[in-house]
């Protein structure tokens, strides 16, 4: 009898093992949760390398069944944002490869699906439209209730003759920006406007600063003087990105 109640513990003690060991759900380590096989990413840090070089693990995290389309699709998330709510994200785009990771490809088919860079900009950053611009229509290019000053005038307005050519380049390289157009409305997947490529998170705190807070970075002059006060008062590195273009064509 003894031998039978002592098998007994241990036939329960193993049983208890397993499922501890399985999870509740009975998932054993070496069977895959994923309807697909996994591989890198586009955005994965295999292929994109993190700030500070630190690699981020792939992750298999199931999204929240409480997760609605509206609320995965209208959330801001950080670049190279590593989350489950990210894995949520890439599942409701459809996109091929999940990896929970918040890089380029995942970012633009983000931007695209709320509508493209403008749509997402009125999304993300309503602030950049809570000015009083002081003209109707919003003063963009086509409005026709003025005539619209040009790059090129605005330019040789803001900027000191020295720094005109290369304010130009910059002007190029970042929008495509010509010295005859009369305004931009250019916005990048990063959500930066117009001729100069001004990022909307920073514009309401520069362009107070600058003395143009009345007005959001569409008018044409206001992304220019925004632009000069940050050559001047803090430098071309603002434009770094696009270093390499500006630079070749000097």
């Amino acid at each position: 009898m003894f031998f039978k109640f002592i098998t007994a513990i241990m036939f329960c003690a193993v049983l208890s093992g397993c499922y501890l060991l399985y999870g509740g759900d009975r998932f054993r380590p070496e069977e895959s949760r994923m309807s697909e096989p996994q591989g890198p990413g586009f955005d994965s840090p295999h292929l994109h390398p993190v700030v500070g070089g630190d690699a981020v693990p792939l992750t298999t995290a199931s999204p929240s069944a409480t997760t609605t389309t509206t609320s995965v699709l209208h959330t801001r998330y950080d670049y190279y944002e590593h989350s489950p709510r990210v894995t949520a994200l890439q599942m409701e785009l459809g996109m091929r490869f999940v990896d929970g990771v918040y890089g380029p490809a995942t970012r633009r088919k983000h931007i695209d699906a709320l509508g493209g860079p403008m749509a997402a900009i009125l999304t993300f950053h309503p602030e950049v439209w809570e000015t009083v611009t002081p003209c109707s229509h919003r003063c963009l290019p086509g409005d026709e209730h003025y005539e619209l000053p040009t790059l090129g005038a605005l330019i040789n307005k803001h900027f000191l003759p020295e720094d005109r050519e290369l304010a130009l380049r910059i002007a190029f390289c970042e929008s495509s920006g010509r010295s005859w157009d009369i305004g931009s409305t250019e916005v990048s997947h990063a959500f930066a406007v117009g001729w100069f490529q001004h990022l909307a998170k920073y514009w309401e705190e520069r362009s107070k600063r600058a003395g143009w807070d009345e007005y959001h970075p569409f008018h044409g002059e206001a992304n220019v003087a925004v632009a000069s006060w940050l050559f001047y008062n803090s430098g071309v590195h603002h434009w770094n990105p696009s270093r390499t273009c500006w630079e070749a064509k000097a």
